[in-house]
């Protein structure tokens, strides 16, 4: 795990959270920036190791069950983040309890799954924690059909070659949880609490910006008034693609500051 946190400070007080995820085949070293721009701006920043990271086992599944490999790594990120939140909690002043989270690509599934199961009493009780925000960034809640173009534009994100993005199973919620959007938006009312930000490129081959306006709507439509006050945020690049720029990386930290500081304190 990679972690950055703010030079000390006569200002009393702990210091939001954040966790900063990877996109698949990433790792923390990549997100260096991001942690020190956030931490720059106050808060304790890591970037933790997760199971959809560079890894030459799962680099030998992608090729042939691509949806099955990132589902099942989805899902066991979750309760690791859990685990790397408690860890987390109080060191170098932080507060666990005013947690963001930014999720990049398959980072930002794996995000918005780990803000819904801190919605849950058991969950939330376990990882001692509430997420205040969640930035998924070149991403959103997940697939609702498999894209026509994806195994190629994967390929080239990606660099596997020879990719076959085909299911093995019916593609739905409930056999592939951690990707399929379904899954996040048949749940969206957990999210109301939430702050949400959806940064999509409208030329996405990989993650489709569909989804994510779909998950906007109906986190706007339950929001109300804090959807109003920018709580709930869509943004779209229209001539972007699977790629983050610095541009979008500012609005990120800046909207995380916005939302996280102004947030009622927690209990």
């Amino acid at each position: 795990m990679l972690a950055a946190w703010p030079v000390p400070s006569r200002r009393p007080g702990r210091r939001p959270l954040v966790l900063v995820l990877h996109g698949l085949l990433g790792r923390p070293l990549l997100l260096a920036d991001w942690l020190a721009e956030l931490a720059l701006a106050g808060w304790v920043a890591a970037a933790p190791a997760l199971p959809f990271g560079e890894d030459p086992e799962l680099r030998r599944r992608l090729p042939t069950h691509f949806f099955e490999a990132l589902d099942g790594a989805v899902q066991q990120a979750v309760p690791l983040l859990e685990q790397v939140t408690r860890a987390l909690a109080g060191w170098r002043g932080a507060d666990a309890r005013r947690l963001a989270v930014v999720g990049i690509s398959a980072g930002g599934f794996a995000a918005l799954r780990l803000a819904l199961r801190a919605t849950t009493e058991g969950a939330a009780a376990a990882a001692g924690t509430s997420v205040a925000a969640v930035a998924a960034v070149v991403s959103g809640p997940g697939w609702l059909e498999v894209p026509a173009g994806l195994p190629q534009a994967l390929q080239e994100e990606l660099g596997t070659g020879g990719l076959s993005a085909r299911p093995q199973r019916p593609f739905t919620a409930d056999h592939y949880p951690g990707v399929h959007g379904a899954f996040v938006l048949e749940r969206a009312e957990q999210l109301q609490g939430t702050a949400v930000l959806l940064c999509c490129g409208g030329r996405d081959g990989v993650v489709p910006v569909e989804p994510a306006r779909q998950l906007h709507l109906r986190l706007a439509r339950l929001s109300g008034a804090a959807a109003e006050e920018g709580r709930q945020q869509l943004l779209v690049y229209p001539t972007l693609g699977h790629r983050v720029t610095p541009p979008m990386k500012q609005r990120v930290v800046a909207w995380l500051r916005w939302m996280v500081e102004t947030a009622p304190p927690a209990p």
